[in-house]
């Protein structure tokens, strides 16, 4: 497992540098033809660099990325197993770099990626004809529409899946230089600190935090009779822009329970884990066991849980 977990590490530092290197041209596009769902190539090149790592230190291992979709990875090729020693990474991890954005957000307060990247391990072989049972989920910028308009709250976000249950999530904030992570059965933790969810057991003293999907515009209804729902019922709710980081609060304590519809595995694959191994509960909205492919989520410190739950049914 450490060796997925310093690889997860690694990569998600190198894709924060992506995010954060300033004086480049941000371009963007809409992947919906109602231009609310953005994507830039500052998107594409951090998950290039991501699935760059995991291609050359796992080649038989399975991805799913936002942007590049689902690929099985190729078969072996003939060269002998070597370790990964690409001037360009180590180089660039040499590096300490002042974390910077090139979107309006100036200057940061601390360092960027100021660790050297652990040591990768020679690379693994796959097995000819065998689908592996290792799947990487990756979101190479969860907050695309926060950074594309210079408000600094995003991260990237990798789960691995291992026979469909996600075993480890890193996700990285590089402009807060804070990394969260959580491998199964070991606890969470946030820049090498455990990290536990809130004790707080009434909903009306709550904290809570939201996403609205892209297309809300389509539904709104369901989408704002939650939100009323929860503000009433709450002392507030959030709604900062980012699922993957929204989670790591929540597991960090300082929310106390989250909710979204319409999300994708890589939106809550991370994050979902890293609330569980911070002693939080994650769920549908009918308080069934969470599948990162079912587009809702309800997550919580747990002692709110069916509070939550049974308003978001009221108004199903």
């Amino acid at each position: 497992m450490k060796s997925f977990l310093d690889l997860a590490t690694a990569a998600a530092r190198m894709a924060g540098e992506v995010l954060t290197r300033h004086n480049r041209q941000l371009h963007v596009e809409y992947k919906d033809p109602g231009k609310h769902n953005l994507v830039s190539n500052i998107d594409l090149e951090s998950e290039k660099v991501i699935t760059g790592l995991i291609k050359e230190r796992f080649p038989g291992h399975q991805i799913l990325a936002e942007e590049g979709g689902l690929l099985q990875q190729a078969p072996p090729r003939e060269a002998p197993a070597k370790p990964v020693t690409s001037p360009d990474i180590s180089e660039g991890l040499r590096k300490r770099t002042e974390l910077k954005s090139h979107v309006r957000c100036g200057n940061a307060s601390k360092a960027s990626s100021e660790a050297r990247l652990p040591h990768v391990p020679p690379r693994e072989a796959p097995l000819k004809g065998v689908t592996s049972p290792y799947k990487w989920i990756i979101d190479p910028l969860d907050g695309t529409t926060n950074y594309v308009h210079g408000f600094p709250f995003f991260c990237v976000s990798i789960g691995l899946e291992y026979d469909g249950a996600v075993i480890l999530g890193v996700v990285y904030d590089p402009f807060r230089n804070d990394l969260f992570y959580a491998s199964k059965g070991t606890g969470a933790f946030l820049n090498g600190q455990p990290i536990r969810v809130s004790k707080e057991n009434e909903l009306r003293r709550s904290l809570l935090v939201t996403g609205f999907p892209y297309d809300f515009r389509e539904n709104p209804g369901q989408i704002f009779s939650h939100f009323f729902q929860l503000s009433q019922a709450s002392q507030g709710v959030r709604r900062t822009g980012s699922a993957a980081l929204d989670l790591c609060y929540l597991a960090a304590g300082y929310f106390d329970g989250f909710w979204e519809l319409n999300l994708s595995p890589w939106d809550v694959a991370a994050g979902s884990l890293i609330v569980e191994e911070a002693g939080g509960r994650v769920s549908g909205f009918n308080g069934e066991a969470l599948s990162i492919y079912s587009k809702n989520i309800l997550a919580s410190n747990g002692q709110i849980h069916s509070q939550m739950a049974e308003l978001l049914q009221k108004t199903a």
